[in-house]
C-alpha cells in the first residue's frame, strides 16, 4: 500500500498538485461513499456521471494528454481526432495481385487445374482441383502480367526498387552537399581567423621588438652623453637581440629547461608530440670518459656503464663514478639495511614485511637500531669499569 502523500498524486485527477493528509482523507472517504451510493457519483464537464467502480488506470488521464479536467473523453478516439482521420481512409479492398478477364469454357494451351490461360499446369498455386477446368469447364480469372515484366527473370520481376523515381534521391544529393558546402565555409573562415590572429601576434611582436630598441636606443645616447658607454654594452646589446630573434623563431614557453637554461625537453604545440633529450649535449658521453678496451663496459641498448671508467682514481673527486657508485650513495643503503632486517626478523618467526607494512617495519628497525646501540654502550662501559681505561 502506498503512502498517503503517494497516494493522493494518483488520486488526484482534476489537480496536478500534492495533497495533504487531511485532503487525501476526505478524498478516499468521499471516493467510498460514492462506491456505496450514499454520496453522488462525479460528473464531468458535459454533465455525465462516472462509475465510480471504474479502475483508476483507466479514469485518470496520462499526463501527456490530461486537460486537467474530471472525465473519460482520454478513452475516446475523438478526444485525438482519430475518427476524423479514419473518415478520410480509404476502406475499399485493393487487392495486391489483379486479375483479368474469366473465360466461359475450358480454353486449349490453359492450365488443366485452373483454366487460366497465363500459366501451364505444373505452375499452378491453386489448390488442385477433384475435376480440373479442363473437364469441367470452370475456369479462373487470367492473371494481370505487366508488359513491362514480360521477358524479364526472376529477380527483375521482384525487384523492391521497381518503380523508384531516381530523381528523388537528388533531394539528397543536394542535402549532403549543402552539408559539404557550409562545412567547407567553416573551415574556410577559421583559416582565415587563424592567419588573421597569426598576422596580428607578428604585428605586435614587430611592435614590441621595435619598442625595444628604440629604448635600448635612447639609453645607448645617454649613456654617450655622459661617458659611460663602453663595449661590454654593445655586445650585450647584441646578444639579447639576437636571443629575441631566436626566440620569436624557434623558441617556446613550453619548453622545459633546466637551471642553466639548456632546453632538455621540446614541446611542439602545433603537433602535440615531445621531443625527449636523453642527457644534455654539452656533456661527455659515458663511452667517451676512458677510450682505453679494457676499461668498464658500456651498455648502449640501456645506456648503462655500471662499473667506475677510472677506478685508480678517488670516486668523491670524480664527476661520474659509474652507475652502481650512484646506486650505493645516498638512501640505499639504508634501504637495504632495512631489507636485511627483515629477512633476518622473518626467519627467526616475527611479522616483519617492508612491503605490506613499510611503516611498522621502519618503527621496529629504528628500535632495533637503539636497542643494539644501547647494548653495545653498555658493553663499553662494563668492559671500562672492570679493566679501566680512558672513557
Amino acid at each position: 500500500r502506498c503512502s498517503p502523500l503517494f497516494g493522493s498524486r494518483r488520486m488526484a485527477s482534476s489537480s496536478s498538485f500534492r495533497q495533504s493528509r487531511e485532503d487525501y482523507k476526505k478524498a478516499k472517504e468521499l471516493e467510498e461513499l460514492r462506491k456505496l451510493a450514499v454520496a453522488p457519483p462525479e460528473v464531468d464537464d458535459e454533465g455525465n456521471m462516472i462509475n465510480p467502480h471504474i479502475p483508476q488506470y483507466m479514469s485518470q488521464a496520462p499526463w501527456y494528454v490530461s486537460d486537467g479536467k474530471v472525465g473519460l473523453k482520454h478513452q475516446k478516439q475523438s478526444h485525438f481526432g482519430i475518427h476524423k482521420k479514419k473518415e478520410q481512409l480509404q476502406t475499399k479492398f485493393i487487392p495486391k495481385f489483379q486479375r483479368g478477364k474469366k473465360a466461359k469454357k475450358f480454353r486449349k494451351g490453359a492450365c488443366a487445374n485452373c483454366g487460366a490461360i497465363t500459366h501451364k499446369t505444373f505452375e499452378c498455386v491453386e489448390r488442385p482441383r477433384r475435376r480440373g477446368a479442363k473437364f469441367t469447364g470452370l475456369c479462373a480469372p487470367d492473371e494481370v502480367i505487366n508488359e513491362v515484366d514480360k521477358g524479364k527473370g526472376f529477380d527483375a520481376k521482384r525487384d523492391r526498387w521497381k518503380g523508384y523515381d531516381t530523381s528523388k534521391y537528388q533531394q539528397v544529393i543536394d542535402f549532403y552537399n549543402k552539408v559539404e558546402e557550409a562545412r567547407r565555409k567553416k573551415k574556410e573562415k577559421e583559416l582565415d581567423e587563424q592567419v588573421k590572429k597569426r598576422n596580428q601576434r607578428k604585428k605586435e611582436r614587430e611592435k614590441r621588438r621595435l619598442e625595444k630598441r628604440a629604448k635600448k636606443k635612447a639609453l645607448k645616447e645617454k649613456k654617450e652623453k655622459n661617458g659611460d658607454l663602453d663595449d661590454s654594452d654593445s655586445d650585450s646589446d647584441s646578444d639579447s637581440d639576437s636571443d629575441s630573434d631566436d626566440e620569436e623563431d624557434g623558441g617556446s614557453a613550453d619548453d622545459l629547461k633546466d637551471t642553466t637554461g639548456q632546453v632538455i625537453q621540446k614541446r611542439d604545440a602545433r603537433t602535440r608530440t615531445t621531443v625527449r633529450n636523453l642527457r644534455i649535449r654539452e656533456d661527455t658521453a659515458k663511452y667517451l670518459l676512458n677510450l682505453d678496451i679494457k676499461s668498464a663496459h658500456y651498455d648502449p641498448k640501456t645506456r648503462s656503464m655500471r662499473a667506475n671508467p677510472h677506478p685508480e682514481k678517488d670516486p668523491s673527486q670524480l664527476a661520474y663514478a659509474g652507475d652502481n657508485f650512484v646506486r650505493a650513495s645516498g638512501d640505499s643503503k639504508r634501504v637495504n639495511s632495512l631489507t636485511l632486517f627483515a629477512h633476518q626478523k622473518q626467519n627467526v618467526g616475527e611479522d616483519v614485511d617492508i612491503h605490506s607494512a613499510p611503516s611498522k617495519a621502519e618503527l621496529q628497525f629504528k628500535e632495533e637500531q637503539k636497542r643494539r646501540m644501547l647494548a653495545a654502550n653498555n658493553h663499553r662501559l662494563a668492559v671500562l669499569e672492570k679493566y679501566g681505561g680512558v672513557k
